[in-house]
């Protein structure tokens, strides 16, 4: 699996945030990236992690759902699972997680939740945040 950075990231060509595509939708998904996958939601190492590694991870709901909002009551109830496979994968690393509701600061409008390992680059991030 290759992982690109936060700087290629940011020189992509086109805009993420499309009525006409989705970077995680079943169409476009790469699916080398995909590590758990259950009925409702899969977790897929972040292509450009912030960490510049393998524990930057995103939950990701399979249907396309902009807003936690969005999703049915009967597809959150999966989510405990998820969380099991999440501990598992960080083992003794201390983590944390995120999710941006609104689109200003979002790249993509398909919902997806951050689970980052706490370390001085995912610092950088809170940093970001409180300064908001």
């Amino acid at each position: 699996m290759e992982l690109g950075t936060r700087e290629e990231w940011n020189k992509r060509p086109v805009d993420l945030i499309s009525d006409d595509w989705c970077h995680f939708c079943d169409e476009w998904l790469d699916e080398r990236y995909t590590i758990w996958e259950w009925e409702f939601w899969r977790i897929l190492v972040n292509k450009y992690p912030y960490t510049w590694d393998i524990f930057h991870i995103l939950l990701v709901p399979k249907k396309h759902y902009e807003k936690s909002t969005d999703v049915p009551s009967d597809e959150w109830k999966e989510i405990s699972k998820a969380h099991k496979f999440i501990e598992w994968y960080f083992g003794d690393l201390d983590y944390f997680s995120f999710t941006r509701e609104t689109f200003w600061s979002r790249s993509l409008k398909h919902l997806h939740i951050h689970f980052i390992r706490w370390n001085s680059p995912a610092k950088r991030i809170i940093d970001m945040i409180k300064n908001y």
